[in-house]
């Protein structure tokens, strides 16, 4: 399911959640409830597999790369290199660069 898809039956789910605690109907709402927090986990698994990195790096954290063991014809290497301008390719893995 797309990541708008998921928004929209979330937003949904929201609103009914609330109206059902709002009349009274409180398992109702505890149904509902747990809907959003599937969708909410659904959501969760979309995420970009850089976001921890995309997060860090907006906040201003330096950041290394290296090419993934699979990607072999970047070649296969357990060093750290510095990145200052990420592109975030799906080839290469990222993590904030550590003070060794």
């Amino acid at each position: 399911m797309k990541r708008d898809k998921i928004l929209k039956k979330l937003r949904k789910t929201y609103i009914k959640m609330l109206y059902a605690f709002s009349s009274g109907l409180i398992s109702r709402g505890y149904e509902l409830e747990d809907k959003a927090i599937r969708l909410e986990l659904k959501l969760k698994e979309k995420e970009h597999e850089h976001a921890e990195a995309m997060r860090a790096f907006a906040a201003g954290e330096k950041l290394e790369f290296r090419p993934k063991k699979d990607a072999s014809s970047y070649g296969s290497t357990d060093e750290w290199y510095p990145c200052d301008n990420p592109d975030f390719h799906h080839n290469f893995e990222y993590r904030i660069k550590r003070d060794d």
